[in-house]
């Protein structure tokens, strides 16, 4: 039996290294301050969160509703203002409206048969976070992936 969750990462991160190929993965996607960042700008994660089973249509199949969180962060030196922030964080957002669309566009194909995803929908952007001294941006989106999966 496969792992559908995993089938969704692995896709995730696929998609968002095409569609923003200046960045690269984040080490520690689920524990962000162990990064390095300082000096390494654009990077990107796609972890599972929480799970809801939902009403299937179909015998031997269950359906969830799993969110997915979408993380992108960049640095910056610190300066005497904010401006600096500001336009990375500018960039983060913008980032981030492209890869939401394109999740939404061209939903994921999985590669075992028996898992397929339905809907990509209810995106949401968290409020910015800057870490590592206020020299990192972190820019989070949710989105809930519908899928459904064989049971056995």
């Amino acid at each position: 039996m496969s792992n559908i969750v995993q089938e969704i990462v692995e896709q995730g991160l696929a998609r968002i290294a095409s569609d923003l190929p200046d960045y690269a993965e984040i080490d520690y996607s689920y524990a962000l301050d162990a990064n390095e960042c300082r000096g390494k700008e654009k990077r990107y994660g796609f972890t599972p969160s929480s799970a809801l089973f939902v009403e299937g249509r179909q015998l031997g199949f269950t359906t969830m509703d799993h969110t997915f969180n979408i993380i992108l962060l960049d640095s910056y030196a610190n300066q005497d203002d904010d401006s600096r922030q500001r336009n990375k964080l500018n960039g983060l957002y913008t980032d981030m409206q492209k890869l939401i669309a394109s999740f939404n566009k061209k939903p994921f194909t999985l590669p075992t048969p028996e898992n397929k995803i339905l809907l990509v929908s209810g995106a949401t952007i968290e409020a910015p976070e800057f870490i590592d001294n206020n020299a990192v941006a972190v820019l989070t989106a949710t989105i809930i992936i519908r899928y459904y999966f064989k049971i056995c």
